[in-house]
């Protein structure tokens, strides 16, 4: 049996652990700025999280310090004496970012003052990707939204927490900013995705890759209609954006993981059925014949291509000549021997 030296495998070890620690250290190294101190700041209390009003006129977080010395119930508010030193670099990318060192002297706030004070902007619906508080002014009260991370939004009314919600349509609803047309649905909000979207009989209907959206379903506004907003499509064009869409459950449409673009799309691209096969790689035509609805398959004949979709139990066939850079319906058909007879093939 091989003799393994114990000391050698000791030093190469502790030689591998400080190689590990070199590059953690190098990836995370921080710069630090002065010590800057007795500066006002106001502090407003968010759940178990802090948001600070900084004299660079906006709100950071502040869960690494002792916050203590402030005693605020959840939505309380109030003015504050620090000391802080400034962060740079890091994983994150510091750029000056105050880390609070010392907390004195704090004055409680009303919310009348802080709405007074200008320190907290309006909401804007078309950029609920936010940090910090924002206000929500309606005809009968002003509200108070935060957003401390992806998810989590908190509702608040002259200092007192009123509830906490996943979307920016639950709490619009809640307000009466806006009317959320189905009440009963669930909602959970994506991140940045890219979808794929067809145009079929004058519906929309969308696919992507990730977070459950794999499935051609039908899309909806913020109003519960198909309509998108921001774009359209004539019969059979399909195309390629990016959208922070909200996935809906349940409700009176009986939705299932169906995508809602309530914002702006970007990166939005007509694209050539070929570019669309060649990015999802669907079933071939015969390969397994499509069971359910929304079902999509692809036929090539001659360098053209087809798609071919399962909707409502018919079939609806495309055809695009890639020479031509034509593309259009051939037909809708009940059964699949109809199908092959219009793209010219055999089972």
């Amino acid at each position: 049996m091989k003799k393994f030296d114990l000391k050698k495998i000791v030093f190469l070890v502790v030689a591998l652990m400080l190689t590990i620690v070199s590059v953690v250290q190098s990836e995370d190294e921080l710069s630090y700025g002065d010590v800057e101190k007795n500066v006002n700041m106001i502090l407003f209390r968010n759940g178990k999280h802090y948001f600070a009003y900084t004299e660079d006129n906006k709100w950071i977080g502040i869960d690494h310090v002792d916050t203590s010395a402030v005693d605020l119930d959840d939505g309380g508010i109030a003015s504050v004496n620090v000391d802080f030193v400034r962060l740079y670099g890091g994983i994150v990318g510091h750029e000056g970012t105050p880390s609070i060192t010392a907390i004195r002297d704090p004055q409680a706030i009303s919310f009348d003052e802080l709405v007074g004070s200008s320190k907290i902007a309006d909401y804007d619906p078309e950029k609920y990707i936010f940090f910090g508080p924002r206000l929500i002014k309606t005809k009968n009260a002003t509200y108070c939204v935060t957003r401390y991370k992806y998810g989590d939004y908190r509702l608040y009314k002259d200092g007192q927490f009123l509830g906490s919600y996943k979307t920016s349509l639950e709490f619009e609803h809640a307000t009466g900013f806006n009317t959320l047309k189905d009440p009963n649905v669930k909602l959970e909000q994506t991140g940045k995705l890219t979808y794929y979207v067809i145009c079929i009989e004058g519906t929309y209907y969308a696919y992507s890759r990730y977070e459950g959206f794999h499935k051609w379903t039908p899309i909806l506004n913020r109003d519960f209609g198909n309509k998108p907003d921001g774009f359209t499509l004539k019969e059979g064009e399909v195309a390629k954006l990016s959208a922070r869409a909200i996935k809906v459950n349940g409700g009176k449409g009986n939705y299932a993981n169906t995508p809602m673009f309530n914002t702006p799309v970007s990166d939005f691209k007509k694209l050539s059925y070929d570019v669309m096969l060649q990015d999802l790689h669907p079933k071939h035509w015969h390969e397994t014949d499509p069971q359910n609805d929304a079902e999509l398959r692809q036929h090539q004949d001659n360098g053209d291509e087809y798609l071919i979709f399962k909707l409502k139990g018919k079939y609806w066939v495309f055809h695009e000549k890639i020479a031509e850079k034509t593309r259009g319906l051939v037909g809708k058909y009940n059964s699949i021997s109809k199908v092959d007879k219009a793209i010219k093939t055999k089972n």
